[in-house]
């Protein structure tokens, strides 16, 4: 039932060493990034929309001569210029906010991607362990409560296992030796039966 410790350490994910905290902001590049550049896009043309309005109405009333102050076009050019200026900085700024926000989700879904992994190795011991701020929360939990009971079943059968296995050494003593043979062959492929899966030392 036992995995070597080196490997198992190995295989852990960093949040579960002592002390750890999530320090880097780009977890999943690709994810982060695309969510970034998804909302730069929306918050763009929702400036460039309210801008492109604003500019063609006040441009048709100097056009159409209800705004006869020839120095009107030039204030605009100029409007325009500190508008795209402060559009730039708001854009700078949104980015920055996505990419934290991005940060919420993006590392719960590290955890569970890690966290899969080290469960293909066989340790049900190991358990998620999300931040209170973090996003997908539930699904952590979720997932805890599974492995939580997949951990128990396979504790209890691995009992029962070995339990039949006692017995069935008990009744071979009883038998002659070829059938006692038999059985206590039976007896070691079956304690080979869940040697895969990790079940001590189980997280809290």
């Amino acid at each position: 039932m036992k995995i070597d410790s080196q490997n198992s350490q190995e295989a852990k994910p960093p949040e579960h060493r002592t002390g750890y905290k999530r320090r880097t902001i780009l977890i999943n590049n690709s994810l982060q990034l695309r969510y970034t550049l998804l909302t730069l896009a929306l918050v763009s043309l929702a400036c460039f929309m309210v801008w492109w309005e604003t500019y063609c109405s006040l441009s048709g009333m100097v056009r159409t001569q209800l705004l006869t102050d020839p120095l009107l076009m030039t204030l605009l050019k100029r409007i325009s210029v500190l508008v795209f200026i402060k559009v730039f900085l708001l854009l700078t700024l949104v980015a920055l906010f996505s990419i934290m926000i991005s940060h919420y989700f993006a590392g719960p879904i590290f955890r569970i991607e890690k966290s899969l992994q080290v469960l293909q190795s066989g340790d049900l011991t190991h358990r998620i362990r999300l931040r209170k701020r973090d996003a997908l929360k539930q699904i952590g939990t979720a997932f805890n409560k599974a492995l939580d009971f997949l951990h128990d079943k396979a504790k209890e059968d691995s009992e029962k296992l070995e339990s039949s296995n006692l017995r069935l050494l008990e009744i071979s003593k009883r038998l002659n030796k070829e059938e006692a043979n038999q059985i206590n062959e039976v007896v070691e492929k079956l304690k080979t039966v869940g040697k895969s899966f990790k079940l001590n030392e189980r997280a809290e």
